[in-house]
């Protein structure tokens, strides 16, 4: 039999002079019984001043595992909501050049076609419109214009120059012009551009 009180009224000194708050203790106790009962009496201190924090009482609970999710959560939901409202960055523009493969595949059309005239013809009338720029020559220049130009202007009297651009001219008039010859064209062509600067204008 259990008996539970629900406040502590009979043991205070106003409910102490009841006779009947007597013999409810006395009950409660077991000790009216003979012989007397095992009794077990637990005391409620709370009432009485023994009382925990309400923080100490959290501890015994599963809230601190939650509030550690909830802020596992938050520090994500900010992570998240900073990289949005971050500071916005010009994305970097692709490159327009073309890749290594595509060149590849070009030259390889290029050689299967056999054509190392067209290929000439394509280094050959590029340089000569950015010489002719540097050189503030008419695009429709002759070669011994251009020839010139390059001596008077640009100071240069390293003999070979002429011939490379006699041989571009013999090259595109000529519909058998062979594949060493033409390759060995545009690697002079290559070095003239970069002796002359003029990839940088």
């Amino acid at each position: 039999m259990v008996v539970w009180w629900a406040g502590p009224t009979p043991l205070t000194n106003h409910g102490l002079p009841q006779a009947s708050n007597l013999a409810l203790y006395l009950n409660s106790l077991g000790l009216n019984r003979t012989p007397p009962s095992h009794t077990h009496v637990l005391w409620d201190e709370y009432f009485h001043g023994q009382r925990v924090s309400f923080w100490a009482y959290l501890g015994r609970t599963p809230a601190p595992r939650a509030l550690l999710q909830l802020g596992f959560l938050a520090a994500a939901g900010l992570f998240t909501f900073a990289r949005r409202s971050g500071p916005v960055r010009v994305r970097v523009p692709e490159s327009r050049l073309s890749p290594l493969e595509f060149i590849e595949t070009l030259g390889g059309l290029y050689q299967r076609k056999g054509a190392a005239r067209e290929a000439l013809e394509i280094v050959y009338h590029r340089f000569r419109f950015l010489l002719t720029s540097r050189l503030t020559l008419p695009s429709s220049a002759s070669p011994e214009e251009i020839a010139r130009g390059v001596r008077q202007r640009l100071g240069w009297t390293v003999p070979g120059f002429w011939e490379t651009l006699q041989g571009c001219e013999r090259g595109l008039k000529s519909a058998g012009v062979r594949d060493r010859e033409a390759l060995h064209l545009i690697q002079e062509l290559h070095d003239y551009a970069r002796r002359f600067r003029l990839e940088s204008t």
